[in-house]
């Protein structure tokens, strides 16, 4: 999913290498540091089976320390998430000045086509 909307930003940003570039890092300490994260946080789990009476019964043992760091993998997604949404909605700005120093003067149609060009409303949601 974050692939497919670096993608679009790309897009939106008229394929500018440098914004390539800055998603691709950006994307990648994001993957990276969900896994560590993950991982980390995985550590103090274990597992055990037990055959009680011909069933069998799963358990799991969870260090409670080791927990809360499962719940810091929402860090990493919410500065990804935000980033996405400020530069597309940077870009329909951009956009909205372009089409108000247009000769011809913009009209609401014009906004909307721009506003749907850009994918806005696909990071918004």
């Amino acid at each position: 999913m974050q692939v497919i909307m670096m993608t679009r930003i790309h897009a939106m940003c008229q394929g500018s290498k440098k914004m390539l570039i800055f998603l691709a890092v950006v994307l990648l300490a994001y993957t990276i540091a969900s896994a560590v994260i993950t991982v980390i946080g995985n550590i103090g789990v274990s597992g055990e089976e037990a055959v009680l009476s011909g069933n069998h019964q799963c358990g799991y043992v969870i260090d409670v320390d080791k927990l809360r760091l499962n719940d810091g993998i929402l860090i990493p997604t919410a500065v990804w998430e935000i980033l996405a949404l400020f530069l597309a909605t940077w870009v329909a700005i951009k956009h909205f000045c372009e089409l108000r120093q247009s000769p011809t003067g913009s009209t609401i149609g014009d906004c909307f086509i721009v506003l749907t060009r850009s994918h806005v409303l696909y990071f918004v949601a």
